[in-house]
């Protein structure tokens, strides 16, 4: 039996952190444009 909560945690979480890097990348990117 899978413990569907604790999936579902872990993939929130995993979505949270891809969101999370895509920010700080953009945000990078816009850093490099100015200097």
């Amino acid at each position: 039996m899978f413990d569907c909560d604790e999936l579902t945690d872990e993939a929130e979480t995993l979505l949270f952190l891809k969101e999370l890097v895509m920010e700080i990348c953009n945000s990078i990117d816009l850093i490099a444009e100015v200097t």
